[in-house]
Order: C-alpha cells, then sequence, then structure tokens
C-alpha cells in the first residue's frame, strides 16, 4: 500500500491487487474512512445539510439531558404565554420561565404536565 501526499496532505492511497483481495473483508470500512476524509466543511453545508449532520448529536444530547435527570431548555414559541423559555423534563412536565433581568433568576410563569 503507498499513499500520496501533496504538500503534506494525503491525496490517494494505492493498494496492489494482492493487498486489496486480504481487504475485501475491510471494504466497509475503507468506504467509512474514505467519506470521512472527504467530507464537505460545516461553512460550506447549506442550513438544511447543517441541521441533517448536526441532527444525531441534538436528539442523542437532549436523550442523555433528560435520562440524567436534567431538563431541556428551548424559546416559548406561544405569544399568549407571558413566558420566554420552556424547561422540559422527562416526565413531561413544562415549566414556563422567564429570567428576571436585575438579578438573574429564573421566575416560573406556569407550570403544566
Amino acid at each position: 500500500m503507498k499513499v500520496a501526499l501533496d504538500d503534506q496532505q494525503q491525496t490517494g492511497v494505492f493498494i496492489s491487487m494482492d493487498e486489496l483481495a486480504h481487504l475485501d473483508k475491510h471494504l466497509a470500512e475503507l468506504y467509512q474512512l474514505k467519506d470521512q476524509l472527504t467530507s464537505t466543511s460545516v461553512f460550506d453545508l447549506t442550513p438544511e445539510q447543517l441541521k441533517a449532520r448536526l441532527s444525531p448529536t441534538i436528539h442523542k444530547a437532549i436523550a442523555d439531558a433528560l435520562a440524567n435527570g436534567a431538563y431541556v431548555s428551548y424559546l416559548q414559541p406561544d405569544p399568549k404565554i407571558p413566558a420566554r423559555y420552556i424547561h422540559e423534563y422527562a416526565d413531561g412536565k413544562l415549566d414556563y420561565v422567564n429570567i428576571d433581568l436585575q438579578t438573574g433568576k429564573e421566575v416560573i410563569v406556569k407550570t403544566s404536565r
């Protein structure tokens, strides 16, 4: 196996036919590696592509937080409720919360299940 370098960056991997016969069982791993090495920078992604790439990580972080007894906080979308944020708990409880700008403390406006 030979690796081609151009200005200290890998540009290719050359595998002989003899080596390829021994690598058949690892082809899936090689394709995954290829995909990782050629993936697009997050700065070059469209908003939809970035959302798709981050979605599995976000869902795992939310599941881990809820499983560890924490809550997940996000902006409250209903303009009829005078609260800026929602804290969502694993048991389905929702706290509608504002932040007191003078003290920095949370003020619970409403709680629901």
